[in-house]
């Protein structure tokens, strides 16, 4: 599982943790689950990598941090 931290620019500027696989990723916060991101099945092949997955648009944990406001924060 690749790893890698993201600093909000909006709201309260936490630092977040982002850990990727091929099925999808997780975004926590000291220690905490703040989002889950899941690469969507597709009929050609079971899983994508993740380069395909941002490639296509199917998730990006950067816009889903900057997303979380108030009490997901």
């Amino acid at each position: 599982m690749e790893k890698t931290t993201y600093t909000r620019f909006q709201g309260k500027r936490y630092t977040y943790e982002i850990k990727y696989d091929h099925a999808g990723y997780e975004v926590s916060r000291d220690g905490a689950i703040k989002k889950i991101g899941l690469v969507p099945n597709t009929s050609d092949r079971p899983l994508l990598t993740r380069a395909e997955a941002m490639h296509r648009g199917l998730f990006s944990a950067e816009i889903d941090i900057e997303g979380l406001i108030g009490m997901d924060e």
